[in-house]
């Protein structure tokens, strides 16, 4: 994702969609992570980058070549801020978590109310914090940014917990997108559920003019 401006108006506005069909039982809380591969313009840490994630106006919409949006505006689902450093070192932006249960608790709640319908999608963007031509560009299920240890290490993991949080035994990934070409942000997420399965998602890139 990119701001092309100071005052952080993103040039770039991403989405991930996860299909919840199999979920089962009630969303506690939620976290996801967000592993960069590139960082350009950023301000120097301690200073901090801010992320949003929003609800989209609609849940139904394709990827390439069709490309119907979600819809770039909607209501804030949680935001968190993250120093991070220009270069190619892998850096982690997380929402929710153990270390923020307000956020994972209305992340989970967002999540849990779409699973009946399964389809479910979160819109990203920088929201605070930008410098001139900011640029932060997420790892993908496809390891875009060929970092070590390859996707299964790197790309992002959002992982559902009851109220009492369940570790995970052994994970595996299905379904298969395709990148978009030309924009700054690669993007996916994986499905990581407390039983220590998952289910695919779907990806959608989305310029902003």
């Amino acid at each position: 994702i990119s701001s092309s401006l100071a005052g952080c108006n993103p040039s770039q506005v991403s989405f991930i969609g996860w299909d919840l069909t199999d979920v089962t039982g009630t969303i506690g809380s939620a976290e996801l992570t967000l592993t960069t591969y590139f960082v350009s313009s950023a301000p120097v840490p301690p200073a901090t980058l801010e992320f949003t994630l929003f609800e989209p106006s609609t849940q139904d919409w394709t990827e390439a070549p069709e490309q119907t949006s979600p819809g770039s505006a909607g209501a804030t689902l949680a935001t968190t801020t993250a120093a991070l450093s220009d270069g190619t070192t892998p850096q982690t932006v997380v929402f929710g978590g153990s270390a923020n249960p307000a956020t994972a608790a209305a992340l989970g709640a967002y999540f849990d109310s779409l699973k009946a319908s399964g389809s479910a999608t979160v819109g990203l963007r920088i929201s605070g914090g930008c410098l001139l031509n900011t640029v932060v560009a997420f790892n993908d299920r496809e390891n875009s940014g060929n970092l070590p240890g390859g996707a299964d290490a790197t790309e992002p993991d959002l992982i559902f917990f009851t109220p009492t949080a369940v570790s995970l035994g052994s994970i595996s990934a299905v379904g298969q997108v395709q990148n978009g070409a030309g924009v700054a942000l690669f993007i996916a997420a994986v499905l990581l559920l407390g039983t220590g399965t998952a289910v695919y998602y779907r990806r959608r890139q989305n310029d902003m003019p």
